[in-house]
Order: C-alpha cells, then sequence, then structure tokens
C-alpha cells in the first residue's frame, strides 16, 4: 500500500515493503508497465481472452524469460480500457516500492534465484528473501528464546476432525483440495470437479467455504459424489488446519489455485500439486511449478471432471507423477536448509536486521 510507504517518509522513518505474493509476483508487477508501453495491454477486446493473443510470449522479462506468456501475468491483467484503476494501482506500487528502505519476499532464494537475482537489478532498494516465513520464526533461536509462537489466522473455523479422518487412510493416499479463502466457483465447475473427484478412485479431502459456490450445498452435488462421502472415501469440511493436513502422512496430491501462501506449504510439506489458478498473481505461479519447479501439473482452464479423474490419477500413481513427487521432495529439503541456522534465508534476516532495522533511522 503506497500510502503506508508516503506515511513513513514524511515522518522521517525507514519503510520497507513485505510483499506477500511470490518473487515472481512481484517481477510480473514490475513489468505491468512496459507492457502497456509496447502496446501488449489493453486487450483490443473481449474476444482477446479466447482467440489466442494471451500465448503472445514475454520472452523480455527478467529471470522468466523462457517461459512467460501473457496469459501467466496476473488475470487483472487483461483490462480492454487504458484508463481502469488497476493501471495507476499497480504502477504506483511499483514506484512507492523502488523508493523504499528494502524489499522483503516470503520466498526462499532457492527457490526464485533467477527472478530475485533479476529483482535486485530492477529495483534499488536491496531485497530479502526471508521464507518460507513459518519454518524461519520456528527455527530462529530467538524466537525459540523469547516463546515466540507463529501467528495462526484464520477467517474461517477450523474443522479439526478431518486429521481424525486421515489418520485412518493409507500413507500417500488421498487428494486434498482447497482453492483458498477468496476463490468462487460456479455451479457447473464445482459439479466437473466433484464428478472427478468421485471417479478417480482416490480418498480425498474437500475444502468446501461455505461461500464458495452460490446457491449450491453438499446435499445438491451428483449421487455418486455423496456415495463417496456416506462410506468414507472422501470428507467434505468448511476449513481445516491446512499446514498439518499438508504434512500428514496420508497426504499424497494438493489440488490447489496457486495462492501463494498455500504453494509455499506446499513446498514446505513436500507435496505435489495439480494447479488450478482463479486470479490475481495464482497464473504466474502455476506457470513456475509448471516451468521451473517442476513438481506438479496444471488443470485445463474449462474444468472437466474426466480431465480431473486422469490428471489425479497420474499425479497419485503415474510414471509423471512419481517424477513430481520426487521434485517436491527436493523442494522440501531445501526449504528446510533455507530456514535452518546458516540457510540463505536466516542470513537475509540477519543482513535486513542490520541494514534496516538498525541503520535505516541513523
Amino acid at each position: 500500500m503506497a500510502f503506508a510507504a508516503t506515511a513513513a517518509r514524511e515522518a522521517g522513518v525507514a519503510d520497507a515493503l513485505f510483499f506477500m505474493a511470490s518473487a515472481g509476483g512481484l517481477m510480473a508487477h514490475s513489468k505491468f508497465e512496459e507492457l502497456l508501453r509496447r502496446g501488449l495491454l489493453p486487450l483490443e477486446d473481449g474476444s482477446c481472452l479466447t482467440n489466442g493473443y494471451l500465448d503472445t510470449p514475454l520472452d523480455w522479462v527478467p529471470g522468466m524469460q523462457q517461459h512467460m506468456r501473457l496469459r501467466d501475468m496476473p488475470t487483472f491483467y487483461r483490462i480492454t480500457d487504458a484508463n481502469d484503476t488497476m493501471v495507476n494501482e499497480i504502477i504506483g506500487q511499483m514506484k512507492s516500492a523502488a523508493g523504499s528502505k528494502a524489499i522483503i519476499l516470503n520466498t526462499f532464494y532457492e527457490l526464485e534465484s533467477d527472478v530475485v537475482d533479476a529483482l535486485a537489478i530492477i529495483f534499488p532498494p536491496p531485497v530479502y528473501t526471508v521464507g518460507p516465513l513459518a519454518q524461519v520464526i520456528a527455527s530462529s533461536s530467538s524466537a525459540a528464546n523469547d516463546g515466540l509462537d507463529a501467528m495462526d489466522i484464520n477467517i474461517w473455523q477450523e474443522d479439526a476432525r478431518c486429521l481424525a479422518w486421515l489418520d485412518g487412510k493409507p500413507d500417500k493416499s488421498m487428494v486434498y483440495v482447497n482453492f483458498g479463502s477468496v476463490a468462487v466457483m460456479s455451479a457447473e465447475q464445482t459439479r466437473e470437479f466433484v464428478l472427478g473427484l468421485a471417479m478417480c478412485g482416490f480418498p480425498f479431502l474437500w475444502v468446501k467455504r461455505p461461500d464458495i459456490v452460490d446457491g449450491d450445498d453438499v446435499a445438491a452435488l451428483p449421487e455418486v459424489f455423496r456415495d463417496e462421502l456416506e462410506r468414507g472415501g472422501g470428507l467434505v469440511v468448511p476449513w481445516c488446519p491446512q499446514p498439518a493436513v499438508l504434512k500428514h502422512a496420508a497426504a499424497g496430491l494438493f489440488v490447489t489455485h496457486c495462492g501463494w501462501n498455500s504453494l509455499l506449504e506446499s513446498v514446505v510439506a513436500g507435496l505435489p500439486v495439480l494447479a488450478w489458478p482463479v486470479f490475481a498473481e495464482q497464473t504466474t505461479n502455476c506457470r513456475q511449478v509448471l516451468e521451473c519447479w517442476r513438481n506438479g501439473m496444471a488443470l485445463p482452464e474449462e474444468v472437466e471432471s474426466g480431465a480431473v479423474s486422469r490428471l489425479v490419477k497420474e499425479m497419485m500413481a503415474g510414471e509423471l507423477g512419481k517424477e513430481k513427487r520426487a521434485k517436491a521432495a527436493e523442494w522440501r529439503a531445501a526449504a528446510e536448509a533455507a530456514a535452518m541456522d546458516g540457510g540463505s534465508s536466516l542470513r537475509s534476516v540477519d543482513r535486513l536486521v542490520n541494514d534496516v532495522l538498525l541503520l535505516g533511522n541513523k
């Protein structure tokens, strides 16, 4: 929020941008103005969403030039009006970031090294990678000595009975489905998803927020899906303790919207993902999963039950799935190393404290 930085500067207080999305998301934001200059935005009209225009390669985006397309940029870039409110908002945020004392990212260097290195060239302030933040806090000796715990904040009430349900499932056998706290699905999309889950042959845990589908509830869903629930092959809860679910021995696959917090939690847990991005930087994160981290696959944008079932089966029991699971395990080890004493993220925290907090106001 640029106004917070402005207030800090007027008061003579050092300000740092804590960007809550991925490094790739920040890079995408930083190139919004360039997309306008190159005439790639705004879109000519709504037909650009379906005529292949979004597949235009963006081989000039630093740190991501090998794989980015226009469709992989955040979804709110898909504007048809140069005066859209998002134009000034994003450009203003990036100018504010350039004037801050530091840019802090909840990622770890090894995961997004190419992008982080490129950001360090683009932005005047130093870039600090301090994630995965929960693990860094947990492993911090100062936090342990002070008796501090990582904050646990949830919009919805967690239904912890899912953990007992998971205890009765074989290792790596369960498909976990959660599209986050904001995404909304149509009734038709919901139907296709649940049919695919019912047909996949693996137990599933679906986090179905009360507001995720307008005018729909479990009772109105297909009979084959309800049959799976009744025989114990599936469980639906309104919310759950996600880190505990992802790290549970029964968890085998995470079907996700690619929100950054969820993706980072899956990396920490060493769980492969089946991606279905919905909005914002989720499309950018999905592209990183597919092309850089290679720890998952993606569902088609127009979701269909057959594709859901087929891709779940491939990820859970196929050769490609085996490769993705191996990659996920590698990233888990890298995340653990980054958060340990001497790891890249704890070293970055030390630099942040020394460079900004201790010296920034002198």
